[in-house]
């Protein structure tokens, strides 16, 4: 799967992409899910054939998720014709020291259906260290703009319903200190 972790924040199904690579000989079958109690997956095409050794292909999963708040992991195998499954992921490493090295790990993904209510739309984000948040927030449906420390002013924050400071963004960041004011005001005027 091309993602390790999917968040859901209503209804709305998302798709993964699946690949499945054959490193020895001829390999037919089905590829299968086994999902969470209240989850679904649907595949656009569920039929495998792999020839010799090597090959790849591409196959969807429409993952849909259930009403409520939930979580848990969908586990992708491919069920061969031969009575084999197959259900390792296989990522690879290559460092000049080591060479190249197979990392290999059960096909899965993590799903999370939040039982999400939101409040106010525009946030203004200060990016910090390793920050995933602003992606986070742009999928849940949240309009996230990035503010420039430079640009930092009361003014330009009047119109944002939040403003997030990402992790550690006082250390990486040089001047956001000289900047406090501004987010002070910023929440003193109700921000």
């Amino acid at each position: 799967p091309d993602a390790k972790v999917l968040l859901f924040e209503n209804n709305d199904s998302k798709s993964v992409k699946l690949t499945v690579t054959g490193n020895s000989g001829n390999v037919s079958g089905t590829l299968v899910a086994e999902a969470p109690k209240g989850w679904k997956v649907n595949f656009s095409n569920a039929s495998i054939e792999l020839k010799e050794g090597d090959s790849e292909l591409t196959r969807t999963a429409t993952i849909i998720p259930p009403a409520g708040a939930s979580e848990g992991i969908v586990y992708f195998k491919v069920q061969s014709d031969d009575g084999n499954t197959y259900d390792m992921r296989s990522n690879q490493i290559e460092y000049d020291h080591i060479g190249r090295q197979p990392i290999m790990a059960k096909a899965a993904t993590k799903l999370t259906r939040l039982d999400l209510k939101r409040a106010g739309n525009r946030i203004a984000c200060i990016v910090g260290v390793g920050d995933p948040v602003p992606e986070t927030l742009l999928r849940i449906g949240y309009k996230v703009d990035q503010i420039d420390v430079a640009d930092l002013d009361r003014e330009q924050l009047k119109g944002y319903d939040s403003v997030i400071l990402g992790p550690r963004a006082f250390d990486a960041l040089v001047g956001l200190d000289k900047k406090f004011g501004e987010l002070e005001a910023y929440v003193e005027a109700g921000g």
